[in-house]
């Protein structure tokens, strides 16, 4: 399979629309459609099917968009890599960050990484951690910086670069606002949290059943810890974050109960066996100087 094939088969399947992707590459509809058609006559099935105006992928088309992404993503990786050892300079790198680093280390990290170097270019991605794993799985992301699982040294290779505090948080003069604090008060309200696949959440899940309290009663579940933030400091709602978290400004405060409180380890990943330039290799020093320091 030709690697510019793929591309152009990528963002047909991306736009839903060969003339709408042929300007997007760059290229003439018919030359695209011809690529396309090569595709299919190598592999020997459709890719696309009408849909309106547009087109969709067939189930061969959808399997072969996740497989197309991985290798082109992978070519393009390699070349950049070739390119960083020949030039012992980083040239591009794509992070992905949780919320809670993204503000409380991106922006050192990045001033310092361009005072270091200033050719350097950066693509920041913010979520989640199981989205961060996928865009590393994908060929997306070159690094991830998030709260670390008990199994990402089984799939990435992971560094872990600094300590966080994970506590149960509501907005100032909550009816929980008080000293002495028991499990058993917090029964009576409601959370916003992330997706319970999230690890701060499966273990605020577990504990809540060890502790014979059933699970957290989940009234909202969100992945944007903007959006947690904001509701809660307006409601009654209880939801689980760091205490980084607090230093915002939003009017949230944490409530003390010492068998909910969560250690976790911040790490960077990045998918095993790939080359690590030598500006990622710094980039992964000073997080953990900045984590030190902060």
């Amino acid at each position: 399979m030709d690697t510019r094939d793929l591309r152009y088969f990528i963002a047909a399947a991306e736009s839903g629309h060969l003339h709408r992707a042929a300007e997007r590459v760059g290229r003439s509809q018919p030359a695209l459609s011809k690529c396309i058609r090569r595709l299919e006559i190598e592999i020997g099935a459709r890719l696309f099917e009408p849909a309106g105006r547009g087109i969709r992928l067939t189930d061969v088309g959808q399997a072969l968009l996740t497989r197309a992404r991985l290798l082109v993503n992978g070519m393009q990786a390699t070349v950049r890599e070739m390119a960083d050892m020949a030039q012992g300079v980083a040239g591009h790198i794509r992070i992905g960050s949780g919320p809670t680093t993204t503000e409380w280390l991106l922006p050192d990290l990045c001033g310092r990484l361009l005072r270091e170097a200033p050719g350097v270019t950066l693509d920041v991605t913010t979520g989640l951690g199981d989205v961060l794993r996928q865009g590393l799985r994908e060929g997306q992301l070159d690094l991830a910086i998030t709260p670390m699982n008990v199994d990402d040294e089984l799939e990435f290779s992971a560094v872990a670069v600094a300590e966080d505090t994970m506590v149960v948080a509501a907005r100032c003069d909550h009816p929980l606002d008080r000293p002495d604090v028991r499990v058993e008060d917090l029964g009576g309200f409601a959370w916003l949290l992330p997706a319970g696949t999230q690890a701060s959440t499966d273990w605020l899940c577990q504990r809540f059943h060890a502790l014979g309290l059933g699970k957290p009663r989940t009234q909202i579940e969100a992945d944007s810890v903007i959006m947690l933030r904001r509701v809660v400091s307006q409601t009654n709602l209880l939801t689980f974050l760091s205490r980084r978290d607090l230093r915002q400004g939003l009017g949230l405060q944490e409530i003390e109960v010492a068998a909910l409180t969560y250690r976790r380890s911040i790490g960077v990943l990045s998918a095993r066996g790939r080359h690590l330039s030598p500006m990622m290799a710094r980039l992964i020093a000073l997080l953990a100087e900045l984590a030190d320091q902060n």
